[in-house]
């Protein structure tokens, strides 16, 4: 049984480091406390998030201050919305908001995604039409549309 290599230090970074192994996980799994999986390269990894911070793509994973890997968000299946009349975005996000599942955006893009479910896309596809696709994404917090406080 191989031994798992501890991660005491995780720094964030902007983006993927070629000298890194990876370290794969779910966009729903950046809240989660503990992990114990290996990397791409199969190397055990057992972390524990000891700071209650969400995990987040392109973190740095040290032990001993050596970088072991990164963390990958995997992309995931979307239903996607494109729209730039303040209307039919309210519509989307009320309708979708009626099923509690995450809305992200891309603002800059009038882009509306959410994780795909069958029943709804069947649903959306026949309210919106043309305006629903699917595609593969990563779903990142910081894109994730927040009620204002």
């Amino acid at each position: 049984m191989q031994q798992a290599v501890i991660i005491d230090s995780v720094l964030p970074q902007k983006n993927m480091l070629p000298e890194a192994d990876v370290f794969e996980i779910e966009w729903f799994e950046t809240q989660k406390h503990k992990f114990s999986r290996q990397t791409k390269t199969g190397v055990l990894l057992q972390l524990i998030n000891t700071n209650k911070k969400e995990w987040n793509h392109a973190d740095a994973l040290y032990n001993n201050g050596k970088l072991v890997a990164q963390i990958f968000i995997k992309p995931a299946l979307t239903i996607s919305f494109v729209s730039n009349q303040a209307n039919e975005v309210a519509d989307f996000c009320y309708y979708i908001g009626n099923r509690h599942l995450p809305v992200f955006t891309e603002p800059e893009a009038h882009l509306f995604y959410v994780p795909y479910d069958g029943n709804l896309y069947e649903q959306v596809v026949a309210k919106f039409a043309d305006k629903i696709t699917l595609s593969e994404r990563q779903l990142f917090t910081q894109n994730l549309l927040k009620a204002k406080k």
